[in-house]
């Protein structure tokens, strides 16, 4: 039968497969059919705008018939490179020659309109030459159309086909499905008779095992299965046995384990808590060194960025007292120009003096006629003396200002060496206190990753004293789960002896308190935080540590489970 059901889904799911590979094979051939279409609704729109644009000289149907022109040529393009068919790809190339003479004519025809010959270019469009191309190409395009559409036409025949095979499969599966069913369910009824006595029997045997009773109860059927069910239910009977006495044994154990972890879960919780504090003094100083650290760090770039002003500031006075010497030395260079042309002043003087010397000699020789030349050669004689002693007051001012431009370039230029060794030392010292600002922003990461760690033990720590609460509950909860499955385990009765009617008294010693209420870790104590100063990691603030967790508390025992429990083991 499967073989029937799995033989009629592979025909269906292949046909299907097939039909729809076809489908998919479909729409490449309606596009190209599309193409087609689109291509001889353009050709038409392009010879429209180019005559609209001769008789009407309007510039938007030329811009139209380029946009067109455009969009044509890219369909083009596309139905070539999507022809699947020889015959349509000679249409295609025949195609291209009569599209480059249309556009030719076309050009020649908007060249002419330009040159203002617009009866030229009607002439040319609506000429006999540029009709018989048109036709051409509108034969070209309308067998291009014929084409596609009798490759579409084949198509929608084969797929008709493949899609009746498909319902003529999905019939012959339905039926065969149906004839499947109707004789299952023959074989099911005939079965379910030669089922329903053995089970009656397994029920006998289960019943008494459900009551306690695991003495011997053999039972045999003629049917192999149920044979094997009987094996399977007697097997079961003394395994049950071997873990009932096994279960009683280890309750024991349990117990006094138990016991063990309740005491060690409370001594994990005190140790657990001494480590909080740590963690908590550990804090504090982290948070203490973490303020110095960063007071030394704003201190360093502080004085960083003081000593990066002082430096720029000696590095500008550096500047001025070069200008400086630059200055004394052109005021050095005019004042010796100027003391030569004072020395030219003198010898001219000098040179006046004795000319109107010579000049005085000769108007006394002349006498009478010579004497108003002598009163004039004696005045020039005194401006010239005069202006030699000016000469000379002025060179010798002129000097002594020459020697103190000298002595102040020097001056200038010991200033400059000096500057320069400031800047020298202010950069040593700048390169200095950057180092040691970067040293403190080291120092503050590494402190922010300590703190970070810190934090995360803190969350641990609180974690371990939840988990030791916990454990010590569970504890708890287990000793007294260990003696309630003694008592249960009491009611089995093992080769014939009697049930016990009370539970062993070594068993079913109570259980050492353990105090697992409230734990010192569970006491309300000051919540760890991110350091100030430090990257700002977000802590959540946990509730816990501010009163007792609710799951550190001793799970309590459903006292009605315990008692429906048993219920059920004498209504078996």
């Amino acid at each position: 039968m499967s073989l029937l059901f799995l033989g009629a889904g592979f025909l269906f799911l292949s046909a299907a497969t097939k039909f729809k590979d076809q489908l998919s094979a479909a729409t490449p051939i309606q596009e190209q059919l599309l193409r087609a279409q689109s291509i001889i609704w353009l050709d038409e729109v392009l010879t429209h705008s180019i005559k609209s644009y001769l008789y009407s000289k309007d510039e938007a149907w030329k811009n139209r018939y380029e946009e067109y022109g455009a969009k044509l040529d890219g369909i083009i393009t596309e139905a070539q490179q999507n022809a699947d068919n020889d015959k349509i790809k000679v249409l295609f190339e025949e195609q291209k020659g009569i599209n480059d003479q249309l556009i030719k004519m076309e050009t020649q025809a908007f060249d002419l309109m330009k040159e203002n010959h617009g009866d030229q270019a009607l002439t040319l469009i609506e000429g006999k030459e540029y009709t018989e191309w048109k036709k051409k190409y509108t034969k070209t395009i309308n067998e291009f159309l014929r084409e596609s559409e009798t490759g579409e036409h084949a198509f929608r025949k084969i797929i008709n086909d493949n899609l009746k095979k498909v319902v003529n499969i999905s019939q012959y599966t339905f039926g065969a499905t149906i004839l499947i069913g109707i004789g299952i369910i023959v074989f099911g009824y005939v079965l379910s008779k030669w089922i329903a006595e053995a089970i009656k029997k397994a029920i006998t045997i289960t019943g008494c095992t459900a009551q306690g009773d695991l003495k011997s109860n053999n039972a045999s059927s003629s049917l192999s299965e149920i044979k094997e069910l009987f094996q399977a239910i007697q097997l079961m009977k003394t395994r049950l046995t071997e873990i009932v006495v096994k279960v009683q044994a280890t309750v024991k154990t349990v117990s006094a384990a138990t016991a063990e972890i309740a005491r060690g879960s409370s001594d994990l919780s005190q140790r657990t808590e001494e480590q909080a504090s740590a963690l908590e003094e550990t804090a504090s100083s982290m948070e203490e060194l973490t303020g110095t650290v960063k007071q030394s760090a704003e201190n360093a770039g502080q004085a960083n960025q003081l000593a990066s002003a002082a430096r720029a500031q000696a590095e500008q006075g550096g500047q001025v007292v070069e200008q400086a010497v630059a200055a004394m030395g052109a005021i050095h260079h005019s004042s010796k120009k100027i003391a030569d042309i004072i020395g030219v002043i003198d010898e001219i003087a000098f040179q006046t003096n004795l000319l109107a010397l010579n000049a005085a000699v000769e108007a006394a020789r002349a006498g009478e006629q010579g004497r108003g030349f002598a009163v004039v050669a004696g005045e020039v004689r005194k401006l010239a003396q005069r202006s030699a002693d000016a000469a000379k007051e002025i060179k010798a001012l002129i000097t002594d200002s020459v020697a103190k431009v000298e002595d102040g370039g020097q001056l200038v230029e010991r200033s400059g060496k000096t500057l320069q060794e400031i800047v020298t030392a202010i950069k040593k010292v700048s390169d200095i206190v950057a180092e040691m600002a970067a040293a403190s922003r080291e120092q503050a990461s590494g402190i922010e990753q300590v703190n970070k760690a810190i934090l995360q033990m803190d969350q641990t720590t609180q974690q371990n004293a939840a988990l030791v609460e916990q454990t010590a509950a569970a504890s708890h909860a287990m000793g007294e789960q260990a003696q309630q499955l003694q008592q249960l385990m009491a009611f089995f009765k093992l080769d014939g002896q009697a049930a016990a009617s009370t539970p062993n008294t070594a068993s079913t010693a109570v259980l050492p308190q353990v105090a697992v209420a409230t734990t010192p870790s569970a006491k309300a104590r000051p919540e760890l935080r991110p350091v100030a100063g430090i990257g700002s990691r977000s802590t959540p603030a946990r509730p816990a540590a501010a009163k007792p967790r609710s799951a550190a508390q001793p799970a309590p025992v459903d006292k009605r489970t315990i008692a429906a429990t048993s219920e059920e083991w004498q209504q078996f």
